[in-house]
């Protein structure tokens, strides 16, 4: 009977052991008409739902309206409008993860910069910022040198077979990548106007962030990177530039003489963490204590 009861115990201590991840989950879907905060989604006890906007050169604007964001970079050459999400995701330890989403669509090119070239249009930028860099400040990939993880999506109003067009390029940068450089560059990949209509058709990009490297895709099936920071030469396994975490970044930015808008839809933060040793241990302890009062 004793042996039972302790057998029960301990399958009891690890059930609550294996149970012991916990989620936590950040949303906005841009409903409530203010740029500055979150005020109608869902935001976890200890989170910021605060939001710094920053517009460069240009007159370019943000608006926030019918459950999305309208990005206008303007009328100047790369000039740009930037999100930040103003919490700081804490770096994921063994086990844990830190995963990030947005939603795009409806992207407009206003200015063909050059429909015979197959130039790019516009740019939308999606980073996961370390930070050691404050929110606040113009932050795209070629400002920032504390380290991050990064991807450009390029527009063409007009590519080679005369249809739309789009690009992936995933890209990292460590914090010994100056500014006024544009990191690691890992290739493109490219879309044509039949796999995503872009002006019609909305896709979520997802970075899922772990200890030990990062994963970029899409929910068209469109996009598929993923890399292990061992592997990267720059920011080496566990990167110093991370140790203290991660914060959003999305911007549209026109892309040189090229000129456009899009919406984002929403933007998510999921966060899986695993409790200390000690509070497994406890309960482990806890889970014993209770089959041997019950043999009692």
């Amino acid at each position: 009977m004793k042996q039972t009861l302790l057998t029960t115990s301990l399958a009891s201590a690890l059930a609550l052991s294996s149970a012991s991840a916990a989620t936590s989950f950040y949303s906005d879907t841009f409903g409530d008409a203010d740029i500055a905060n979150n005020s109608d989604g869902t935001v976890p006890a200890g989170v910021d739902s605060t939001y710094s906007n920053v517009v460069t050169a240009g007159n370019g604007s943000l608006a926030e309206s019918g459950g999305s964001q309208t990005y206008n970079a303007g009328s100047d050459n790369w000039a740009r409008t930037e999100l930040h999400h103003n919490n700081d995701y804490a770096n994921p330890g063994a086990g844990e993860s830190l995963t990030y989403t947005w939603t795009i669509s409806n992207v407009n090119i206003t200015t063909d910069q050059n429909p015979t070239s197959g130039a790019n249009d516009y740019r939308v930028q999606l980073n996961a910022i370390s930070a050691n860099r404050a929110q606040g400040t113009g932050s795209e990939r070629w400002i920032y040198t504390e380290g991050g993880i990064s991807l450009d999506m390029f527009f063409n109003a007009t590519g080679a077979d005369g249809l739309k067009s789009a690009q992936f390029n995933p890209r990292t940068k460590s914090d010994d990548q100056p500014a006024d450089s544009d990191g690691t560059d890992f290739g493109f990949t490219n879309v044509t106007q039949a796999q995503w209509d872009w002006t019609t058709t909305a896709n979520t990009i997802t970075l899922a962030i772990t200890a030990d490297g990062y994963t970029w895709s899409d929910s068209l099936g469109l996009l598929n990177f993923s890399q292990n920071f061992a592997d990267n030469a720059d920011l080496g396994a566990n990167p110093a530039e991370f140790t203290n975490g991660y914060w959003a970044f999305h911007s549209g930015q026109n892309n040189d003489q090229g000129r456009g808008t899009h919406l984002l839809e929403d933007f998510t933060a999921t966060v899986v963490t695993i409790p200390e040793p000690s509070a497994i241990l406890l309960s482990l302890v806890g889970a014993l204590g209770l089959g041997l009062r019950r043999r009692r």
